[in-house]
C-alpha cells in the first residue's frame, strides 16, 4: 500500500489558506485499504474507513492554525496490517498583505503618454505580485518582483483617472491600496 503525496494547486507553491481540499491517491495492495488516518503536525485529524476506491480527501480548516509551516500526512493501513505514510510541508497563510502603497504617480499628478506605475508592498510570508487597476480595469501582466512597476499608456485618454494597486500573496490573500487620482490633459 503506497499513499502518494497530498495534491492541490502546485502553482500556489504549497501555500494554503481557509479550507482547502487536500487529497491523496493510494496504490492499493492485494488486501485493500482498511483505514486511512490523516494527521496535522503529527496530531490525528480524522480516520477514514477503507474503501474500494483509491482516492481520499478532506476539507482542511487552516483558519484555526497559526500562519507558518505545518505538516499534513496520510497514514494508510491495509487489511493485512501493512502501514505506509506520506507527509508534506505546507505554508499556512491566512493573513492578507499588510502594507501596500502606490509610490508613483503621486495623488493629484498630471500625467501624459506612457506612465510608469509603481507600488511597494509587504506580506507576513511571501508577496507574489502586485496588479494595477486604472478606472477599474486591471492591467496585465502583474508585477511579480520588486520594484513593483507597470506601464500605462495614457495617450488619448484625457480626463481624470483613478489608479489602485492590489497585492496578492502566494496563498491568494489580497489587499488594495488607497486610490490615487491623476489627470491626463
Amino acid at each position: 500500500i503506497i499513499p502518494g503525496p497530498p495534491k492541490w494547486n502546485q502553482n500556489s507553491f504549497y501555500f494554503v489558506r481557509g479550507t482547502p481540499t487536500v487529497s491523496w491517491s493510494i496504490v492499493q495492495s492485494v488486501s485493500g485499504v482498511a483505514v486511512a488516518r490523516i494527521f496535522q503536525d503529527s496530531v490525528l485529524l480524522t480516520s477514514l474507513a477503507g474503501s474500494g476506491g483509491i482516492n481520499y480527501f478532506i476539507h482542511w480548516d487552516t483558519s484555526v492554525l497559526s500562519d507558518g509551516r505545518h505538516t499534513i500526512s496520510l497514514e494508510a493501513t491495509d487489511r493485512a496490517g501493512n502501514v505506509s505514510s506520506h507527509s508534506r510541508f505546507v505554508d499556512v497563510d491566512n493573513t492578507p498583505p499588510a502594507y501596500l502603497a502606490i509610490t508613483a504617480p503621486y495623488n493629484g499628478a498630471q500625467v501624459s503618454g506612457v506612465v510608469t506605475l509603481s507600488a511597494t508592498g509587504s506580506d507576513n510570508m511571501d508577496l507574489a505580485s502586485i496588479a494595477f487597476q486604472v478606472d477599474g480595469t486591471t492591467l496585465t501582466p502583474f508585477a511579480t518582483t520588486a520594484p513593483y512597476t507597470r506601464t500605462w499608456n495614457s495617450t488619448g485618454l484625457s480626463g481624470t483617472h483613478t489608479i489602485v494597486a492590489i497585492a496578492y500573496d502566494r496563498a491568494g490573500n489580497s489587499a488594495r491600496s488607497a486610490p490615487v487620482t491623476v489627470t491626463v490633459p
